[in-house]
């Protein structure tokens, strides 16, 4: 999932760009792999940044997180290119001024200085963050509760320092 496409990165860059930017393979076009990857990173550092004060993923009705997924997306393309340091310096200054902004209005989304346009604050609580993990994170802390040589803590079976 994604608020932005690879279709709405092909639009922002234009198809030479992007080509420039995310060939790997010397085909001359873009490879989908590397954009959606960078999508999904950056997907992940928005939905990382404001879940403390929005319950994510959001509906991003205004299009606010489109843009600022478009913009770390563009940047995670850039840095990850293979094109000679001339075109990336051709490019960095703007782009990271630009990656520096959304970045800082993460922040501010995250701490509510700022609000989300459309969306209502409601991110995960402290005291909530364990149950909403599930069971696995309880099996995990049950998994590494036994002692080398000893009793488990909870049934007092024989076990070994086991590791997940």
């Amino acid at each position: 999932m994604s608020y932005a496409t690879v279709e709405d990165v092909v639009n922002l860059l234009g198809r030479t760009t992007l080509d420039s930017l995310a060939d790997r393979d010397n085909s001359g076009q873009y490879n989908v792999n590397i954009v959606t990857a960078a999508l999904n990173w950056s997907y992940a550092i928005i939905n990382g940044k404001i879940a403390n004060r929005y319950t994510v993923p959001l509906t991003d009705t205004a299009g606010t997180l489109k843009q600022i997924e478009l913009i770390l997306t563009r940047w995670q393309l850039l840095i990850g290119s293979l094109q000679p340091s001339e075109f990336a310096s051709f490019l960095r200054d703007a782009w990271k001024s630009d990656y520096d902004i959304a970045m800082d209005m993460l922040d501010k989304y995250s701490t509510g200085v700022q609000k989300i346009t459309g969306e209502t604050p409601g991110g995960i609580r402290a005291k909530m963050s364990v149950g909403l993990a599930g069971d696995d994170v309880e099996k995990r802390f049950t998994l590494t509760r036994h002692t080398v040589g000893g009793g488990d803590i909870d049934t007092n079976e024989e076990g070994t320092l086991d590791t997940v």
